[in-house]
């Protein structure tokens, strides 16, 4: 299962309303074949997330609102994997800025990428036509939808969704996840902390159980 504790403190400062999530995201790219998917998910964070460290020391800048990560990262699946292939700046001050992968990863840099050995948990690739811009996060919707599945850097499956489609899937997945343990541990966990709006909990789990399931659920 994925960091749950990182993506709680997102879920405590999304709730807050914070300005940093207040404007629409430069999202990380994924390279299948020879097409470029934008991506509304950012496995890096969960790496990040557990060494404890987000220095880039290669950038300049600090952060922006539109790239409150302070990177894009570039993947690729292939050979029913997934690599980290480049991690650039995304502050338009900089120019062209990549983080030396060397310094990052060591000798887990294999011919120039980076197996994604840590993530576990599911892609999200929109594409085809712009069917809603919201100047907020990945709030934004697009007539089609990819969704990986990955464990541990390999990929599992993948299902294809017209918007409606994709709606439709989020709405049964996060049905199932109700029934889970991870769920429960999440409510209890905010409820602790002090945010008791179940409603509000469920609302934004809803909309983002898929940064919240690690798999696609089945009955």
């Amino acid at each position: 299962m994925k960091e749950m504790k990182f993506y709680s403190i997102i879920l405590i400062l999304l709730i807050c309303n914070l300005r940093i999530f207040a404007t629409s995201q430069v999202p990380d790219l994924m390279v299948i074949g020879k097409d470029t998917f934008l991506m509304h998910t950012n496995p890096l964070e969960i790496y990040l997330d557990s060494i404890g460290n987000r220095d880039f020391p290669d950038f300049k800048s600090g952060g922006s609102t539109d790239c409150w990560r302070g990177y894009q990262a570039i993947w690729r699946v292939e050979n029913d994997s997934m690599f980290l292939e480049k991690i650039q700046s995304c502050h338009r001050d900089e120019g062209d800025v990549d983080a030396n992968l060397e310094k990052m990863f060591g000798d887990k840099l294999i011919n120039g990428k980076v197996y994604a050995y840590w993530f576990t948990g599911l892609i999200v690739l929109p594409h085809g036509r712009l069917k809603n811009y919201v100047h907020m996060g990945y709030g934004s919707t697009y007539s089609k939808y990819m969704l990986l599945e990955i464990n541990k850097g390999q990929f599992q499956q993948e299902l294809k969704f017209n918007k409606r489609q994709y709606e439709s899937f989020k709405t049964k997945q996060f049905e199932l996840f109700k029934k889970t343990s991870e769920y429960k541990k999440i409510v209890e966990d905010l409820k602790k902390e002090g945010n008791g709006d179940e409603k509000l909990i469920d609302s934004f789990l809803r909309s983002f159980v898929i940064n919240y399931t690690s798999r696609i659920l089945n009955e």
